[in-house]
């Protein structure tokens, strides 16, 4: 595993961008979608998706996945709210980098299938996602977002691991 003090000095990220070739969906720019769970560590992962789509002239697109509550009866009510707290956190994440042109989603749904089915719907070129790493019962209880976005996403997807220094 490389840990990178500093995004910019990353030979790994500066290689894995000169060796990209974005496939051409459309006219349209290339996309790299974040998709963050808004913890602590969200921030490097929009340095490495930034520093990405600087480097290969793609902007950027941060996706929230809110999972439903278990009760139907507080749907509506409830995710106003968390939408709105989440397009919040959302928004201080953006790039800063002039370069780069940034958006965000908030969607509703399974993290995995959401990931997966917004990427097809924006056209994305690259799914940047964090790893929580986890092992044993914790992952077979919890079951991994990660690995199912690895293995239903049809482009390619750029894991770090979360708490990584960036």
């Amino acid at each position: 595993m490389v840990t990178v003090n500093r995004l910019s000095d990353s030979p790994q990220a500066f290689d894995l961008a000169q060796r990209t070739q974005f496939p051409s969906h459309s006219q349209d720019e290339a996309t790299i979608l974040f998709a963050t769970d808004l913890s602590s560590s969200s921030r490097v992962g929009v340095n490495w998706a930034t520093l990405l789509a600087r480097l290969c002239g793609a902007k950027v697109l941060l996706l929230h996945v809110e999972t439903p509550p278990a009760s139907s009866d507080h749907l509506h009510h409830d995710y106003s709210q968390v939408r709105s707290r989440s397009q919040s956190a959302l928004q201080s994440l953006l790039p800063t980098d002039p370069a780069v042109r940034s958006n965000y989603h908030v969607v509703l749904g399974d993290p995995a299938q959401q990931i997966v089915d917004v990427a097809e719907q924006k056209n994305v070129s690259l799914i940047v996602l964090g790893t929580h790493q986890r092992k044993g019962l914790q992952r077979i209880l919890k079951g991994s977002v990660t690995e199912s976005v690895l293995r239903y996403a049809s482009c390619p997807v750029f894991v770090f691991p979360l708490g990584s220094a960036g």
